[in-house]
């Protein structure tokens, strides 16, 4: 391989590596803000709670924004903010929830064929969360 050929692997061999090192790094602040603020941490969660959070993420966050991102100008909510609203759930309403959420309703599309049993799990039990 020439040494002309070469150039533009080395480059984009650095320019990963760069961006590997820089992703690793604490993240940039906005110009004029202040950096005294302590980073929420993270919530507890067990595993079966953050596998949730990921689905929620990906399948429901879409219509169901969380209150922390209403507030930098996000566009309104089709769903409401399910936070904190099944932390107390009997089974009852667990069975319910699963069950809505399979089947959906005219405002929500059902996750029959796109969330199995295990995910389902998970999706509630981070649902069951108090955020």
């Amino acid at each position: 391989m020439s040494k002309k050929r070469m150039w533009p692997a080395i480059f984009l061999a650095v320019f990963v590596l760069v961006g590997i090192y820089v992703g690793q790094a604490t993240p940039l602040m906005a110009q004029g803000a202040s950096s005294t603020k302590p980073a929420a941490a993270a919530p507890n969660y067990t595993e079966q709670q953050w596998r949730g959070e990921g689905l929620f993420l990906q399948r429901c966050s879409i219509c169901h924004l969380v209150k922390k991102l209403k507030n930098i100008g996000s566009p309104p909510t089709i769903g409401q903010d399910l936070t904190g609203v099944f932390a107390t759930a009997t089974p009852d309403e667990e069975k319910t929830l699963r069950t809505y959420i399979l089947k959906g309703s005219p405002n929500m599309p059902g996750f029959q064929y796109g969330l199995d049993t295990k995910d389902m799990d998970d999706l509630i039990a981070y649902l069951k969360t108090k955020k």
